[in-house]
């Protein structure tokens, strides 16, 4: 029964996060043209958009905290495959812990260092050499270094992990794990690419597969959610 619980929680959890991201990425880049805005220049466009929008930041703050919903989903994943895939599992999970708290990380500096940064950019006035050190620093070591390398390589490792352990489990479609597989080596790709062949400062470079991402996490909470027989007889 207490397993049973778990997964129910984590499906929960899974679909709630996957959800919710794609929706406040939809409602920000409507509604305040981000993160496209702040391309470039950030010590320049940064005051703008944060200063002109202050309930951008409510959106930011959700979506700060929103990736801590991964926990409870990668721990109900990590049972939902049993004991035979008991170490791939406990892997995966720890690998997730890491991707969801660098996730928030690396988000958190949005509704927090850079708030206050464009306040003080804007009213204050610092010198170049300044703003470009405490903008563009802190934003390099938690947008790129944090929440690009370190949050997208553990999730990908994530997804890959339970791909495989979903296969020698049967506790996961073959589709759902071949689709999470297949999706890790292409993020794996485009970090080789991003790292070695492309200026890595390029904010932009990279985000377009998360809406896949979010895609196989819904899938896999809807799957979780499933009664035991269903599950087995995929």
């Amino acid at each position: 029964m207490e397993i049973k619980g778990t997964l129910k929680a984590g499906g929960i959890c899974l679909i709630v996060m996957a959800v919710l991201n794609v929706l406040l990425d939809i409602i920000m880049a409507i509604g305040y043209d981000f993160p496209m805005r702040v391309q470039g220049a950030l010590q320049k466009n940064l005051p703008y958009v944060l200063a002109h929008h202050s309930h951008l930041t409510l959106f930011l703050t959700y979506k700060a905290v929103l990736p801590l919903l991964l926990i409870p989903g990668a721990i109900g994943a990590k049972y939902m495959l049993g004991e035979r895939c008991r170490g791939i599992g406990l892997n995966a999970m720890v690998f997730a812990v890491v991707a969801a708290l660098t996730w928030c990380m690396s988000n958190m500096i949005w509704p927090s260092i850079n708030w206050y940064a464009a306040q003080a950019l804007q009213h204050v006035g610092y010198t170049d050499m300044l703003s470009y050190l405490l903008v563009g620093g802190l934003n390099s070591f938690a947008a790129i270094y944090l929440g690009l390398y370190l949050k997208v390589l553990c999730l990908s490792l994530w997804i890959f992990l339970l791909g495989l352990a979903g296969i020698r489990s049967k506790m996961i479609p073959n589709w759902l794990c071949y689709f999470g597989i297949v999706l890790a080596i292409i993020v794996w790709i485009m970090l080789f690419l991003r790292t070695f062949l492309v200026n890595p400062y390029v904010l932009d470079l990279g985000f377009n597969l998360f809406p896949i991402v979010n895609l196989w996490i819904f899938l896999l909470g809807c799957f979780m959610l499933l009664p035991p027989k269903d599950r087995e007889s995929h």
